[in-house]
């Protein structure tokens, strides 16, 4: 049973997908999520609300991880003091894929996070920590999923095109 009220979808489904401690949780497998892709397959809008929320989460979560890639790059340097090698940036990415590893190996076979929680930790705090976990897992996955060719291409395109970009950029400022 769905019911629209103005541009608003209530679907409150059945009462054994909800469960009183946490509204995202639910027991089994099975899990309500309340993002874009299910209100567009229910045929209705997401609340202003619900999507100001994630926003308000990311950006909570961008300003923590970016604290902390702050931080951790910037001691990690200078207990390195070595001005050649950008150990710190490296040791972050490392961290970083490490982390949204574990991150999304628990949300895989535990089912862990909620929404919420899977916006403040992996788009809010690792986006801004580190973009190159994001890198690490999606290439893992499509290795996982055995597309060893996309893989691949994912990381030698990611690389040649990223430095392409980068000098691109490069000559760009200095024909202005």
């Amino acid at each position: 049973m769905r019911t629209k009220i103005g541009a608003v979808c209530f679907w409150p489904g059945p009462s054994w997908l909800r469960s009183t401690s946490n509204p995202h949780r639910v027991p089994g497998p099975a899990r309500v999520e309340r993002d874009h892709f299910t209100y567009r397959l229910l045929g209705c809008r997401p609340r202003v609300g619900d999507f100001m929320l994630k926003i308000a989460v990311i950006g909570l979560g961008g300003c923590v991880g970016a604290i902390l890639r702050y931080l951790l790059a910037g001691g990690v340097h200078a207990l390195a003091k070595s001005a050649s090698f950008p150990v710190g940036t490296m040791t972050v990415n490392v961290i970083g894929c490490l982390l949204i590893g574990l991150g999304g190996g628990l949300m895989e076979s535990r089912q862990l996070f909620s929404p919420e929680w899977r916006a403040f930790l992996f788009v809010g705090i690792l986006g801004s920590f580190t973009t190159f976990s994001t890198f690490g897992l999606e290439t893992f996955n499509l290795a996982k999923q055995g597309q060893w060719l996309a893989s691949f291409g994912n990381v030698g395109l990611s690389v040649v095109l990223g430095l392409a970009a980068v000098c691109a950029g490069y000559l760009l400022s200095r024909m202005m």
